[in-house]
């Protein structure tokens, strides 16, 4: 008996509803692990967006004011960030 061939036979003959009643219940027991990791992912690509956002807007006046080029500017803002 090929153990195989049998359930692909079996599977292509499930209606998708049927298919999808027979692996929700196998997914549904990690599902809170998925749920919490985008979260988490959320939350941090979230917080670098702001830290980005926040560091545009402390560097851009400061390149205006000085009325640099936009490579000076690049510089002006990663000698800022060593000091």
């Amino acid at each position: 008996m090929d153990v195989r061939d049998t359930l692909v036979g079996r599977m292509q003959q499930m209606t998708a509803e049927e298919f999808e009643s027979v692996l929700r219940p196998v997914f549904q027991q990690d599902e809170w692990k998925l749920i919490a990791v985008g979260k988490v992912l959320g939350f941090l690509v979230g917080e670098l967006q702001v830290s980005v956002m926040l560091h545009h807007q402390a560097v851009v006046p400061d390149c205006r004011e000085r009325e640099v080029s936009g490579a000076q500017c690049a510089t002006l803002a990663g000698a800022r960030q060593s000091s």
